[in-house]
């Protein structure tokens, strides 16, 4: 099976102070540049979506999880963060992702190096609170075009749902 995100650009709402310091403030400081949301900073990663693409997998002991292991492993799904390297500032966050996936392909991403950070979620009923039974996390760079073959996250053993 396979699933498809982009990212989501409105998750703040504007409001009149954040509107007049984009629109009046920012361009005086820079001179009336536009910096853009695609350029790129001093450590690889922007600060906002792009036109980059990146598709992963997860595995757990060399072996991808199908539906079937997922249950068997207790797994109900996938929160899958991008991560900025030298800070590991969250870029963006996929949650609720689909276990058994061969293939999670994410468009609308910045360009350069990024860290793919996956957590596998306990079911929900399992426990009281979240738990994250297996992570994993992978350094992979975003393209204009999907990586094939995918960006392979290798999960490990985290901690022990109770």
């Amino acid at each position: 099976m396979r699933a498809h995100s982009i990212t989501n650009q409105t998750t703040q709402k504007p409001t009149l102070r954040r509107l007049l310091w984009g629109f009046v403030v920012v361009p005086l400081l820079l001179g009336g540049c536009d910096p853009g949301w695609h350029s790129e900073g001093p450590n690889g990663a922007s600060s906002g979506p792009g036109q980059n693409k990146l598709a992963i997998r997860w595995t757990q002991s060399g072996l991808t999880l199908t539906e079937s292991r997922c249950a068997a492993m207790g797994i109900g799904s996938m929160d899958v963060y991008l991560l900025r390297p030298s800070d590991q500032a969250v870029l963006a966050v996929w949650s609720n992702v689909v276990c058994g996936l061969d293939r999670y392909s994410m468009a609308e991403l910045p360009s350069g190096q990024v860290v793919v950070h996956v957590e596998a979620i306990q079911k929900p009923g399992t426990s009281a609170r979240k738990c994250v039974p297996y992570l994993g996390e992978a350094l992979a760079k975003t393209s204009l075009e999907y990586s094939d073959p995918p960006v392979t996250v290798a999960l490990s053993a985290y901690s022990t749902c109770q």
